[in-house]
């Protein structure tokens, strides 16, 4: 695939990019579409903009792939959702860690046990400061903390029960209960680095079975208490590794497979409709000071 146009706030940062990749500017998203009637389109842009984005794509069955988070809420993912049903396209949502080698990893190891075997696990991820006075206060959760949020439905299914609290809108400390009866916790804090990535991941399962995940790109397995797998690669850094330790590329190309094979993948709207309802339970917790909520 090649890059057909490129639409940005101003047309200086939306030249730039079209001298690196090729393709036309536009500053009109919307005109862009319009005028060039691309085979895909891929949006970076924000929520909001990501939901008005796939509308706009599906209703004219353009196949779109939008970073995450693909809309501002539950009710919008489940509408584009029902959209793309209708249209017979298809909007995928970059959540970047169900591709990466080590989540791919997990879940191809979970599924080698019995789901009553799965005991707990707990996600502690942290990033540097967000700038909060400028972005909405969910910002920590929405934009960052909602890869592990993603992870907890896709590798371990629906949630059942979730309890949360917050320290101010930057550190968060999350429990759930999920419905095959595995239990865990979630926190998250950007009074760390991005200059050191801080992500820890631990599943645990009946008889000694454990995962350990270290900054999403190197993992240990032990089998009965003793170890027998251990992956660490070379070098990552978040931006610089091949795309598969990350899942950056590895994300892409199933998106331009799926556009010329005129597939759906797996990971579509439907399975970000679970995220985001186990997200919205997550903030509607904290709101009411921790109080225990049943999905």
């Amino acid at each position: 695939m090649k890059v057909q146009a490129v639409a940005a706030r101003n047309m200086a940062h939306a030249e730039e990019k079209c001298a690196l990749y090729g393709g036309n500017p536009y500053t009109n998203w919307q005109k862009m579409i319009e005028q060039e009637v691309p085979d895909a389109v891929i949006a970076c842009v924000g929520p909001e903009l990501h939901h008005a984005a796939a509308r706009f794509c599906i209703e004219r069955k353009i196949p779109i792939y939008t970073e995450k988070p693909p809309a501002a809420n539950a009710a919008q993912v489940a509408e584009l959702n029902e959209l793309a049903a209708r249209h017979q396209s298809f909007c995928m949502t970059g959540f970047k860690k169900r591709y990466s080698a080590c989540y791919k990893r997990a879940r191809q190891w979970l599924n080698g046990f019995v789901v009553p075997d799965w005991e707990c696990f707990s996600m502690d991820w942290y990033a540097g400061k967000l700038d909060l006075d400028r972005h909405p206060k969910e910002m920590v959760l929405l934009d960052f903390g909602i890869h592990a949020i993603d992870l907890v439905t896709w590798l371990f299914g629906p949630a059942e029960k979730v309890a949360a609290f917050a320290k101010g809108w930057d550190s968060f400390a999350v429990t759930l209960k999920m419905t095959n009866g595995m239990i865990g916790t979630l926190t998250f804090s950007d009074h760390r680095s991005f200059e050191f990535p801080g992500e820890e991941t631990e599943i645990t399962l009946a008889g000694g079975h454990a995962m350990s995940i270290h900054n999403s790109t190197s993992w240990r397995i032990l089998r009965e208490g003793r170890p027998v797998e251990w992956f660490e690669p070379p070098t990552c850094l978040a931006g610089g590794d091949s795309g598969y330790n990350t899942g950056m590329l590895a994300e892409l190309e199933v998106f331009a497979g799926c556009v010329r094979r005129g597939e759906t993948p797996m990971e579509n709207l439907e399975t970000s409709h679970h995220t985001f309802r186990l997200y919205e339970a997550i903030m509607h917790s904290i709101e009411k000071g921790g109080e225990r909520l049943a999905l």
